[in-house]
């Protein structure tokens, strides 16, 4: 296996990236995220998703639920269609850093009669692996890929400029420790924040501000998967929904 590693990177690198995105497309992964695509099912486990749906249905007591995402996509109509089934009032505020992944979301959106319910918000710039110095070889040091733009920044407070109070916050995209940083100044006291991919210790350090939280097993996406996935909720309060 070294030998064919090694030959492989010998190759053009036109070549050898394009022998990795046929790997990547074809692992078993690749293929259930495929799936979810094809069903417009959130790119979560079914365990995380029966998760995500048991916290938002608890936090329904009185009155319409307002929701902050980070990172917009399949989840974001897919809990907004669970919301509407249950006949729970609710807003979903939603910001992605992609323009087009932005207006593919917006069209369904619009398709699907959620316009009222969703606002869409989008502050562009860059994934990390678009970056200059990015090398998918090598894990960066903490914090060599920092917010430096104000489009960057303006994505990390965008709870903070909406003037409101969430009841629940979901955090599945770009620069997850520095939005649970500023989160708590946008939860309400018996709030709840979602961190997906929670296994990752870079995630970690914000997990402190938070009064009561725990690590949860987030299931399989296929039988045989070796990835251990963790979710994490955490709240401002005493208790958790779970």
């Amino acid at each position: 296996m070294k030998k064919i590693k090694k030959a492989a990177e010998a190759l053009p690198w036109s070549l050898y990236k394009n022998l990795r995105t046929l790997k990547a497309k074809m692992s078993p992964f690749a293929i259930v995220m495929g799936m979810h695509s094809f069903f417009e099912l959130p790119a979560m486990t079914l365990k995380e998703i029966k998760i995500y749906k048991k916290v938002l249905t608890s936090l329904h007591v009185d009155g319409s639920l307002n929701i902050f995402e980070y990172g917009s996509g399949f989840s974001t109509l897919y809990f907004a269609k669970f919301l509407k089934r249950k006949k729970i009032p609710f807003h979903i505020y939603s910001i992605d850093n992609n323009l087009k992944w932005h207006q593919k979301v917006k069209e369904r959106v619009i398709r699907n009669g959620l316009d009222n319910e969703i606002t869409l918000l989008i502050s562009e710039f860059p994934p990390f692996w678009e970056k200059e110095g990015w090398d998918w070889n090598v894990s960066p040091e903490c914090g060599r890929f920092a917010p430096q733009t104000k489009a960057e920044f303006d994505y990390i407070n965008a709870p903070l400029n909406i003037g409101r109070k969430f009841d629940f916050i979901s955090v599945d995209a770009r620069f997850r420790r520095l939005c649970l940083a500023i989160i708590p100044q946008s939860l309400k006291e018996k709030g709840i924040v979602f961190l997906h991919d929670a296994q990752k210790a870079k995630y970690h350090e914000p997990l402190s501000l938070y009064r009561t939280a725990g690590f949860f097993d987030g299931g399989k996406n296929y039988f045989f998967e070796k990835n251990d996935w963790k979710v994490w909720i955490g709240s401002l309060g005493d208790d958790l929904p779970i």
